[in-house]
């Protein structure tokens, strides 16, 4: 399944996410400081500028 999380760079929100992947979901994870946590997650995660998002995607 294809997710999108807003928030998931949160405390609660990484854990979210984390579990999510771990089942085997992909996700992507809507951020405004793409810099700041681009590596926070691990390669399945996509992680997405919020102020470049693109509606196709």
């Amino acid at each position: 399944m294809k997710i999108i999380v807003a928030g998931g760079t949160g405390f609660l929100g990484k854990k979210i996410v984390s579990s999510l992947a771990d089942k085997g979901h992909n996700v992507c994870v809507l951020t405004r400081n793409l810099n700041k946590h681009k590596n926070t997650f691990s390669n399945n995660v996509f992680v997405i500028d919020w102020s470049t998002i693109n509606p196709s995607f």
